[in-house]
């Protein structure tokens, strides 16, 4: 389990020009291996630090892609990078480690849709794993 956040979590984009900040403590820390989050990320896992929406504060040229009924996905305008995924009814954002200034402050505490996953991707046995989402 990742400390306690004592200083902004932080990030951004390749080029720089979107960024984000936030003070608020992470709702959830997970890593998300459906087909849908590894193909918008472009990775073979889509782990993300998710923090309330209302907390967070983010600057640039963001674009935004509804992905889902719920779920609407925020990239760089200019360099195509994926930042985040918005869920507003639940008022969370999943900022992507990826783009945090500091991805070694947070561990995942949960993997999700690993019937999704690619096979040779394993995380530590001591993450919960779930075959599909969480209640």
């Amino acid at each position: 389990m990742s400390e306690p956040v004592t200083e902004p979590v932080t990030g951004g984009c390749l080029c720089g020009a979107c960024t984000y900040s936030t003070e608020a403590q992470p709702l959830n820390i997970r890593a998300c291996h459906c087909r849908m989050c590894r193909k918008v990320t472009g990775g073979a896992v889509y782990a993300r630090v998710s923090v309330p929406l209302d907390k967070t504060d983010w600057k640039g040229p963001v674009g935004w892609y509804q992905s889902s009924p719920e779920l609407r996905r925020g990239f760089c305008k200019q360099c195509g990078a994926s930042l985040f995924s918005e869920r507003a009814k639940d008022n969370a954002i999943g900022l992507t480690f990826g783009t945090l200034d500091h991805p070694e402050r947070f561990r995942p505490e949960a993997q999700i849709w690993r019937s999704s996953g690619l096979s040779w991707i394993e995380l530590s046995e001591d993450i919960t794993c779930h075959d599909q989402g969480y209640v």
